[in-house]
């Protein structure tokens, strides 16, 4: 009897133990399936990063192309022609002629700038001086000056002048473009410059040129 008893405890240790054992393992594959998802988000973020990268590229890229396009503008700019050369004619001092006829003084700015020329000009032939074109500096301005003269229809330029300082004057002007026979209405356009040389103001007036052959 005692022999049966402890075959049967025997048994019953013996199925004890393995069910014990059965119990660790489902608890080990409990928590190696718990386990598994962590792994998955941790070889998840590499490919997270992998996939923002090119984003991070195109948009670097598009930030340097922008201040490449700017740069490019900045320098392509067009500044002010420093190296402007003035057309055919000669500046006398006023000093030197007081008895200078002035058909035209006028106020365009008080107290800035006057205006002292002739509003018709003469040329023998579009290649030649004009006979009577007459533009000063007035001795009451303030500003060296050079001028323009373009056509009035077409706005095509055809004469510079040389810079004019203050109680000086320009004659013996000879046109830089050819025209042909005929009379054309023009204007003469001031560009009054800093001790620099920079342009600081600006005034316009009209005048015509006749072309006699």
């Amino acid at each position: 009897m005692e022999v049966n008893l402890l075959l049967y405890d025997l048994k019953e240790a013996k199925k004890y133990w393995l069910k014990l054992s059965m119990a660790n393992i489902k608890k080990q594959d409990a928590n190696n399936e718990t386990n598994q998802p962590k792994k998955n988000t941790e070889t998840n973020q590499p490919k997270k990063k992998s996939k923002l990268l090119p984003i991070i590229v195109i948009f670097l890229l598009i930030i340097i192309g922008l201040l490449a396009f700017i740069l490019w503008k900045i320098w392509n700019t067009p500044k002010e022609d420093d190296s402007r050369i003035g057309g055919t004619g000669i500046v006398i001092s006023n000093d030197s002629n007081p008895n200078i006829k002035q058909e035209l003084e006028s106020k365009v700015k008080e107290g800035m700038f006057t205006v002292k020329m002739n509003t018709t000009w003469d040329f023998p032939t579009a290649s030649e001086a004009s006979s009577n074109a007459y533009v000063a500096n007035s001795v009451n301005n303030r500003n060296t000056v050079y001028f323009e003269v373009t056509l009035k229809d077409s706005e095509k330029l055809i004469y510079t002048s040389p810079d004019i300082p203050v109680n000086h004057h320009i004659n013996s002007i000879k046109l830089d473009e050819t025209l042909d026979k005929g009379t054309y209405s023009a204007i003469v356009k001031y560009y009054m410059l800093d001790t620099s040389g920079n342009v600081v103001d600006s005034v316009s007036v009209g005048i015509t040129i006749n072309i006699l052959n």
